[in-house]
């Protein structure tokens, strides 16, 4: 495996440039936040390096193949495409507010392997859920003391966290079933902004407990 990436500012719409290594199949695509507004990247791929043409890539949370990898707001996406070209590039025309990374992965595996993986979760009972942001949701309020929030009292999966009001302190996130305490799993900065989302998928043998401490944040929690 081998990856590239690039920072892209409003004032530096650097275009993140890949050359394929002998031997993989698929492109894993990623336009990682966790702040920005108005980003719009063209994915690209040429055989010399000088004309390119546009590539479809698949979004690995569900949808129709594209080539505009055009995330929302605040929102961590990624795609995956058959490796067809000797050079690839995402080009970005635009970013309003921010900053972004760009990144593209070359992976030895199928295209149908990983959107398999990444779209289609297993529970305990064998049920596929369709997307990668998890199945179920819960709100954990703002904080007003130290508190284990249960998110999920057994095994699961943190895949997402969507920040709703402002908290000055940090909030953590642990593998437990009942107690702020054990592995972290998760972590949420003092004073982040409303509408950050933070993408995590980490696995969680024991549960899931948010730990509430004096204004931290409140969040929405996504998870299996």
């Amino acid at each position: 495996m081998s990856q590239v990436s690039t920072v892209v500012t409003p004032s530096a719409l650097t275009p993140c440039v890949y050359v394929s290594q002998p031997g993989e199949i698929t492109l894993q695509i990623d336009v990682v936040g966790p702040t920005f507004a108005g980003s719009t990247n063209v994915l690209q791929g040429s055989n010399d390096g000088t004309n390119w043409s546009n590539v479809q890539a698949t979004p690995l949370g569900g949808g129709a193949p594209t080539s505009s990898l055009n995330p929302s707001n605040n929102t961590t996406t990624s795609w995956a495409t058959q490796n067809l070209f000797w050079q690839y590039r995402v080009n970005p025309t635009a970013l309003s507010s921010g900053s972004v990374t760009l990144r593209i992965t070359g992976l030895f595996v199928p295209l149908s392997s990983v959107i398999a993986t990444a779209a289609a979760q297993v529970g305990a009972g064998g049920e596929q859920f369709s997307s990668a942001g998890g199945k179920s949701t819960a709100a954990v309020a703002a904080g007003v003391g130290t508190a284990a929030v249960v998110v999920k009292a057994s095994a699961g999966r943190l895949c997402r966290v969507l920040v709703t009001t402002v908290g000055t302190a940090a909030m953590s996130f642990y593998d437990n079933a009942s107690a702020a305490s054990g592995t972290v799993i998760g972590a949420i900065p003092a004073s982040a902004a409303v509408g950050t989302l933070y993408s995590w998928d980490m696995p969680a043998a024991n549960g899931i407990v948010a730990g509430q401490v004096n204004n931290s944040p409140a969040v929405t929690v996504s998870y299996y």
